[in-house]
């Protein structure tokens, strides 16, 4: 009788214990319980992108009936705490802050409302607004991706290309100009990565090369051997052919005319206004192959990699200087027209983390180095503050270097970029 009565309460203690386990394990269920292993009692999911002096937040919603709404908090680099920003009610994921202060960091914190009671604060985002945004054309995620003046954060991404591998863009009248690698297209999107049209088709494009007075733009192709300009709607306007193989070109703004060099190194093709091809040989100190060009505005000056030298000619097409550097392949250059600074690519060829971007002053002498970089493939400058942004495409990441060498995590969310262009769009 005592061994049943016995077995009879050790039955029911268990039944207790499993009845508050479950009791247990239902609580951790509940989304602002800080000992839920899902949320850890905090609104999940925020994510923050800022264009211009517009600021969107948005989160994952709550899901509780009696929840009451959300709060917004904010703190500035300089400030010490957070501070609350705004709150939203129970239906709404979203929020929207306007801020003019233009470089400087902005990080972000929300809470759920439940009655008076406040959960813990979400994870914290930051986001650096500024006047610019960055494109970038990523091939093997088959998307044109815009980019938040801090380079960060994605505004959108345009999947209207195929393998999107070479841009332009068209900052006063919000014209992306893309190439698309797998197709041969030529064609455009606008700032909402809308489709405007698909004009041409090109084998082996060198280059594209903006003219910003009248948003016309070149296609450099040396699967056919040509130079192709088409007007701002896409239309094209004169095709040259029979040319030599190209290895860069760029718009010449103050002398309003295309500039292609050879790869070999050895002509540079000037196309005016009129569209009357003009033929400069090179001196034989200047040879190939020929893969980057960029312009300085304030002297008309181009700047060449070529092999592993950076050159610098004059309006003239004569050689100024050969930068005493000596690289093992200069296969990108831009130019921080501000300051008059060269920033180049040292490509190893190796798919290691053995590649280097320079910058070199405006006398072409090294400032700084910064190594790390597996197979780097696009350099562009933002104009606000002289940074340089650069895709490491084997690692699928954007990088930012400060106009005094310090390096930056960008965004990390690419597949295999190729191609970037920080602008000031038009307000």
């Amino acid at each position: 009788m005592r061994t049943s009565r016995l077995l009879h309460g050790l039955a029911a203690l268990a039944v207790c214990a499993l009845l508050l386990a479950c009791c247990t394990e239902r609580s951790r269920l509940n989304p602002i319980d800080p000992e839920n292993p899902r949320t850890g009692g905090k609104p999940t999911g925020l994510r923050v992108s800022a264009e211009l002096d517009t600021i969107r937040l948005s989160w994952n919603s709550v899901p509780l009936r009696d929840l009451s709404g959300y709060h917004v908090y904010r703190r500035l680099a300089h400030e010490s705490g957070m501070y609350l920003l705004g709150q939203v009610s129970s239906l709404t994921t979203t929020f929207r802050d306007q801020s003019d202060q233009f470089g400087v960091p902005h990080m972000y914190q929300i809470t759920a409302r439940i009655g008076n009671m406040e959960t813990l604060p979400s994870e914290e985002v930051t986001v650096t607004p500024g006047p610019t945004v960055a494109w970038v054309a990523d091939s093997d995620s088959r998307a044109v991706i815009k980019l938040t003046h801090d380079g960060l954060n994605e505004i959108l991404r345009s999947r209207a290309f195929i393998s999107p591998y070479r841009l332009r863009v068209d900052g006063k009248r919000g014209t992306i100009w893309v190439v698309d690698e797998f197709s041969g297209d030529f064609g455009a999107i606008n700032e909402k990565g809308e489709l405007l049209g698909k004009f041409d088709l090109f084998f082996e494009v060198v280059g594209l090369a903006l003219d910003a007075s009248d948003g016309s733009v070149w296609v450099g192709d040396n699967g056919e051997h040509v130079l192709a300009r088409f007007d701002n709607e896409g239309s094209r306007q004169t095709r040259i052919d029979s040319l030599p193989k190209l290895g860069a070109l760029a718009f010449h703004a103050s002398l309003e005319e295309l500039w292609a060099l050879t790869s070999k190194g050895d002509q540079l093709l000037r196309v005016g206004k009129a569209l009357q091809l003009t033929r400069v040989n090179l001196p034989p100190t200047f040879t190939g192959p020929v893969v980057d060009m960029a312009i300085a505005e304030n002297t008309g000056e181009a700047w060449i990699a070529t092999r592993n030298r950076v050159v610098r000619i004059n309006k003239e097409g004569s050689v100024v200087f050969t930068a005493p550097e000596e690289f093992r392949f200069a296969s990108r250059v831009a130019l921080d027209q501000a300051s008059g600074a060269c920033w180049v690519i040292d490509d190893s060829g190796e798919f290691r983390a053995n590649s280097s971007v320079f910058k070199l002053n405006a006398q072409g002498q090294v400032q700084f180095k910064i190594d790390g970089f597996e197979r780097p493939q696009g350099l562009a400058i933002n104009p606000f503050d002289g940074s340089c942004y650069a895709l490491d495409t084997v690692r699928g990441r954007l990088v930012k270097i400060t106009a005094d060498g310090l390096t930056q995590n960008g965004y990390t969310g690419f597949l295999t970029p190729f191609d970037i262009e920080v602008v000031m769009p038009a307000r």
